[in-house]
């Protein structure tokens, strides 16, 4: 679920709260059926980044989101080299 943004929403201050009557949208569901056979190798590798970009959507202005972006690097960075 994703609330969406109209004009004049804060974007940029993660502290400030968009209206209660802001759409709510479905963005689809996440299924997991099954474990990576080699998941305790591979998780060494796996990083999230909350500002990946795909084709039709993109992130907001928000600052927040290169600082956590930032930490989850560090963070692959740190797993990998403790293996």
């Amino acid at each position: 679920m994703a609330q969406v943004a109209e004009e004049g929403d804060p974007t940029k201050d993660i502290t400030k709260h968009w209206p209660e009557d802001r759409k709510i949208v479905e963005l689809g569901m996440l299924t997991l059926n099954r474990v990576l056979a080699e998941n305790d190798k591979e998780h060494h590798y796996i990083i999230f980044d909350p500002i990946h970009r795909v084709e039709g959507s993109e992130s907001s202005d928000d600052p927040i989101l290169d600082i956590m972006a930032g930490g989850y690097l560090i963070s692959g960075k740190e797993r990998r080299a403790a293996q």
